[in-house]
């Protein structure tokens, strides 16, 4: 009997408002084989208090705080989950997001069925639960070998969130676990590492997950200037994974990459894109011939 562990693992850092959400659709799941382990970032809400609760009412809920030798963040937070986790599977979710009931019982389906290192899923964006729309997407498909997707990435001009993919646990061993040190697109960095070491990916279309829009940790608000800074530091690490790898495979992905950065960077912080000109160096020759047409 197929029967895997899944470990679900959660950051939260003053969520007590919001992340009730998220576990109510962690303990909706059809499948009842999982593991849910949050590790807290120093809240100084209720946060402790809401999350103690679920572990009283159900022992697959695991509170734990990030050690204090780690470095504050979500990403020290998510990797000492890893650490401690016991899955075969490995669902990451952020504490304002949410799992369609069948999420977990249906991706293993199809993992089972295709033998594959990934299943990803169907997601929108929401504020509310009215407003919740799935999003079409021509990135609904399977891809083998996996690393079709990041090309697909780059022609689509379109992404996936990191909680469509329910990840063997061993895949993670082979490409390493979070940027610690990243403070934006850590998701984007680790998930093409995630990617490309693993052999296929499945497309379940019988499940979704909702993003919510109005998370304050999106890579398009760039609210400080070491976001600013890390978010073409994430790009230069995707791009030096990748050259290495195949250049010329991956040239379209990392063009879309350093363009969507590059139009982020130019509304608040333009030095950060002097300072990395040679890396920006084709999206700032396409920006001046595009202003010398329209003159």
């Amino acid at each position: 009997m197929f029967n895997p562990l899944v470990s679900i693992i959660i950051p939260s850092f003053n969520r007590g408002h919001i992340i009730p959400e998220t576990l109510d659709s962690i303990l909706a799941q059809d499948y009842s084989n999982w593991e849910c382990i949050i590790v807290d970032d120093g809240s100084t809400d209720n946060t402790a208090q809401i999350v103690n609760a679920y572990c009283k009412k159900d022992t697959r809920f695991k509170f734990l705080d990030r050690p204090k030798h780690k470095p504050k963040g979500a990403n020290a937070c998510r990797n000492y989950g890893f650490e401690l986790c016991n899955g075969e599977y490995i669902q990451f979710l952020d504490s304002d997001d949410l799992l369609s009931k069948n999420k977990l019982s249906s991706q293993l389906k199809r993992a089972k069925h295709t033998n594959a290192d990934i299943v990803t899923c169907k997601w929108g964006r929401f504020t509310t639960h009215e407003d919740f729309k799935i999003k079409e997407s021509l990135l609904y498909k399977d891809y083998n070998p996996a690393y079709q997707l990041l090309i697909a990435y780059g022609d689509l001009k379109s992404f996936l969130p990191s909680h469509v993919f329910l990840v063997k646990k061993e895949i993670f061993l082979k490409s390493g676990l979070w940027n610690e040190a990243l403070k934006i697109n850590q998701d984007g960095e680790l998930f093409c590492r995630v990617i490309y070491q693993s052999n296929s990916i499945a497309f379940d279309s019988n499940c979704h997950v909702k993003y919510r829009a109005a998370s304050d940790n999106k890579t398009s608000n760039l609210s400080s200037l070491a976001k600013a800074i890390d978010l073409t530091q994430s790009w230069k690490l995707i791009a030096e994974y990748l050259n290495t790898k195949d250049k010329d495979k991956f040239k379209s992905y990392i063009d879309f990459g350093k363009s969507y950065a590059f139009e982020v960077l130019k509304v608040n912080f333009k030095n950060e894109i002097f300072k990395n000109f040679y890396f920006y160096r084709n999206q700032l020759m396409r920006f001046v011939k595009k202003k010398i047409n329209q003159k």
